[in-house]
C-alpha cells in the first residue's frame, strides 16, 4: 500500500489519473478506519461502574433576567 503512482501524473491519461485517485482514498480509508479502532475507551472506577452512564443533553442556556 503506497500512494507512489506507476507514471507520471504529466503522461496518465484522465481514466487512469481517476483510478489513481480512487486507490489512493481506499487506503486513506483503511488507515484512518484502523487508526480510528484502535483508540481503546477510558476505564470506569468501581463507583462508577455500578451505575449507568447519563446520556448527555444539549439544551440549551437560558437567558438571565
Amino acid at each position: 500500500m503506497s500512494y507512489q503512482p506507476k507514471k507520471p501524473f504529466f503522461q496518465m491519461s484522465i481514466p487512469e489519473l481517476q483510478a489513481y485517485v480512487n486507490r489512493c482514498k481506499r487506503i486513506d480509508r483503511k488507515k484512518y478506519n484502523k487508526r480510528n479502532n484502535s483508540r481503546l475507551r477510558k476505564s470506569r472506577s468501581k463507583r462508577l461502574r455500578k451505575t449507568r452512564r447519563k446520556r448527555q443533553r444539549y439544551t440549551r442556556k437560558k437567558k438571565k433576567t
